[in-house]
């Protein structure tokens, strides 16, 4: 790394690439990549996302600038530090010579709080996560924490961090919960009812 390039996780890394990559195949998908196209997102309060294609014809860079809060309170762009994403031509497709490998991560957060929703009668609080991420809508068609249970900070704690890491790798939690509920053939989560 050299002094321009900020520091940064090999998982989130992932995830800005990830959610480029995504971004990238929309535009592409509207039309609204052209020779001269230059648009800033703001990805999170950490992260300013630069889409150009103001330099080498034909091609598309994605480009991440670290964000930082400064003392007035507003969130302000570091250009002179970057990651580079993505080059892509106009069709979406990365013109990277092999595709971006997956960067796996071991999950922590969402196996403890499906551990740790078994002491507790139904609606857990893994129930409600399953909720928050839309599972229980596309497994059952409704969501199965309704009404709203009374949880203490413990549980909206362990909520919030399983929340944080499906937001990074939503792929590898909807696999994890694929393979510790449906191919377990839970079909109400520590529902002790029943």
């Amino acid at each position: 790394m050299d002094n321009t390039t900020p520091k940064i996780t090999r998982q989130e890394l992932n995830t800005l690439k990830t959610w480029a990559n995504g971004y990238v195949k929309a535009l592409a998908q509207h039309n609204k990549i052209y020779q001269g196209c230059d648009e800033f997102y703001a990805y999170n309060d950490y992260w300013d996302i630069n889409f150009h294609a103001c330099s080498e014809e034909g091609v598309l860079y994605a480009t991440a600038y670290p964000q930082e809060m400064r003392g007035d309170g507003n969130i302000e762009t570091i250009t002179s530090k970057f990651v580079q994403l993505d080059q892509y031509n106009f069709n979406g497709n990365s013109n990277d010579d092999e595709a971006m490998p997956l960067i796996e991560t071991e999950l922590v957060h969402t196996p403890r709080l499906y551990w740790w929703s078994d002491y507790y009668t139904f609606p857990t609080p893994f129930t409600l996560f399953l909720d928050m991420v839309g599972w229980n809508d596309t497994q059952y068609k409704e969501k199965r924490a309704v009404p709203m249970p009374n949880f203490g900070y413990m549980e909206l704690d362990l909520i919030g961090q399983a929340l944080a890491e499906y937001s990074y790798n939503p792929a590898q939690v909807n696999e994890y919960l694929t393979k510790t509920l449906l191919e377990n053939q839970l079909t109400i989560p520590f529902d002790k009812t029943t």
